[in-house]
């Protein structure tokens, strides 16, 4: 029997999971067998594959390696990169690129998902004569961050309110708050090429700017005119730092739990230095407030044209009856939206499989739970769950400036998340989600 498969693996469970969760429950209405885990347990779900079968839609681009062997396990190789971000411009995507991509893995895979126009020029551009690869699909994470959102989490929006009645919500996006001096010559993230935003230059810079904005976040605590302030870290940032360099303030708050979306719904505004978080805040109707000084100058333009004011340190988020004329953004162009994310009509996940049903059906990808184990216990997975439990170890002693599983996968990839959206959407009478191990879930329509 032949059906159409396809592999969702997870990197970030705050940032993928729930846009995840919902792109499988609509391909499973759809006739689709979904696998929906960690990498780690999508990779040990392949091996068991002994001829190609179905697609795997990955978050960024597979090692030249890891390439090659994908190519003897799937139909097809996708790729929807969630660092290829709408904060940014066609001429910084055009120079990031290089970090998230290479030329080899243009040749291997089969699609490159974006976001919107900017960076549907940007890729097309890049992969040259390739650039039929290259779709303009549109976000599934914009979709939730939308009035969906709102349905899907309001009993988590509740609960926010009832902990934080009024607050504005700071969404970190420095990507590391490591003294890159204490740092240098540790284990980190690879990129496939160095660039203007990944060099050793731009993490001091960053990192100096993490600096400011503790001063800031320390002298808008002492103000009685602001409100709570909450601080959601980037899962690449310490937040055993963020505790030592803020100390104990009395209205300012670091939360890590759940998804972005019900705390930039559950805010007052959104307070950031250019994040993604800036737009998802657009969507949802919510002020932005860009701490311009804390921003990456030339990366941060997008998400400026998107903030209704500007602040520092000197120009505190007061509420709006406080401000003065000086707090108003003379760059803020909100109608950029259009240009940066691609909403079709039918939302981004039917557009993304629509596509999707142009490949060929494949073998049912199903595997016994023993020869799944089996497949699980490799040495190169044993040595993978003892280099996992060192690099813990090492990330809590600061001898790594990589974020180990515990902050990208916290407490694993539960069903709780799974029925809260089930719930909201009434995909319980027509869709199955079935755990086949700690971290890998099995979607099927209902029969």
């Amino acid at each position: 029997m032949f059906i159409k498969i396809l592999y969702l693996p997870i990197e970030i469970k705050q940032r993928e999971y729930d846009a995840q969760i919902l792109l499988a429950a609509k391909a499973a209405i759809k006739g689709y067998q979904v696998f929906l885990g960690t990498h780690a347990a999508i990779y040990a779900l392949l091996r068991t594959n002994k001829i190609p079968t179905g697609i795997l839609l990955d978050k960024g681009m597979p090692s030249r390696e890891r390439l090659l062997w994908l190519r003897k396990k799937c139909d097809e190789i996708w790729v929807m990169d969630a660092e290829v971000s709408p904060i940014h411009t066609s001429d910084v995507l055009k120079s990031e690129l290089p970090s998230r991509t290479y030329k080899a893995g243009v040749d291997g895979i089969d699609k490159y998902l974006v976001v919107g126009e900017m960076a549907y020029n940007a890729a097309s551009t890049y992969f040259g004569s390739q650039n039929f690869k290259v779709l303009k699909s549109g976000w599934p994470r914009m979709e939730i961050g939308g009035p969906l959102g709102l349905k899907i989490y309001h009993k988590e929006i509740n609960a926010i309110n009832k902990k934080y009645p009024s607050f504005y919500l700071f969404a970190s996006s420095f990507a590391g708050n490591r003294d890159p001096i204490q740092v240098a010559g540790q284990r980190k993230a690879t990129l496939h090429e160095q660039t203007p935003f990944w060099n050793e230059f731009a993490l001091q810079n960053r990192y100096e700017k993490f600096l400011y904005t503790i001063e800031c976040l320390k002298k808008w605590d002492a103000d009685s005119r602001i409100p709570t302030i909450i601080v959601r870290p980037h899962v690449a940032e310490s937040i055993q730092i963020w505790r030592e360099k803020l100390g104990n303030l009395k209205k300012t708050f670091l939360e890590e739990e759940g998804n972005a979306t019900s705390w930039i719904y559950a805010s007052s505004g959104v307070i950031h230095q250019g994040s993604t978080l800036s737009i998802q805040s657009h969507i949802a109707g919510k002020e932005n407030l860009f701490l311009k000084d804390a921003a990456f100058e030339g990366y941060s333009a997008i998400s400026e044209r998107v903030s209704h004011v500007i602040i520092s340190g000197t120009r505190p988020p007061v509420p709006v009856n406080l401000r003065d004329s000086s707090y108003i953004n003379p760059n803020y162009s909100p109608q950029i939206i259009d240009s940066i994310v691609y909403s079709p009509p039918e939302g981004a996940i039917s557009t993304i499989l629509g596509e999707m049903d142009r490949v060929p059906g494949s073998p049912d990808g199903s595997t016994s739970a023993p020869k799944l184990m089996i497949s699980q216990l490799t040495l190169r997975s044993i040595r993978r769950a003892i280099g996992l439990l060192r690099d813990e170890a090492y990330w809590k002693l600061g001898r790594i400036n990589l974020h180990p599983q515990s902050r990208s996968i916290p407490g694993g990839l539960g069903r709780k998340e799974i029925t809260r959206i089930f719930k909201a959407l009434n995909y319980s009478d027509s869709v199955v989600a079935s755990r086949m191990t700690l971290n890998l879930w099995e979607f099927r329509a209902k029969k």
